[in-house]
């Protein structure tokens, strides 16, 4: 007659603990929009900023708008929108007009000068 096995009592799957959808739905996402001409002036700078901020308003903090971190000799942008919702429909809407995508890095975006 064979021994008999004792069973063994399996560990519990452990999941870690995801953020409620409500959370994740106020998360502020990072666009990168690139293909755009250089901005070399301050003057250039500021009136690319302005365009942005009016173009991807829609998508933004309510009150506050968007942010927008352009950079001097750099043909691309930053634009940070209200949450993943409205950056996936920012750039289904923006197609055909810019390139953009998610930012690889979802950091705070700001600007040094």
């Amino acid at each position: 007659m064979a021994p008999l096995s004792i069973p063994r009592k399996r560990k519990a799957a452990t999941k870690a603990a995801r953020p409620s959808s409500d959370l994740i739905s106020n998360i502020p996402m990072k666009l990168v929009i690139w293909g755009l001409t250089e901005a070399k002036t301050q003057a250039e700078l500021d009136e690319r900023k302005l365009s942005l901020e009016r173009i991807f308003s829609r998508y933004g903090h309510g009150a506050h708008g968007v942010h927008v971190v352009v950079l001097r000799n750099k043909g691309f942008a930053f634009v940070e929108v209200q949450c993943k919702k409205m950056a996936n429909l920012a750039i289904k809407e923006m197609k055909g007009h810019f390139r953009v995508a998610l930012a690889k890095s979802q950091k705070k975006i700001h600007h040094r000068r």
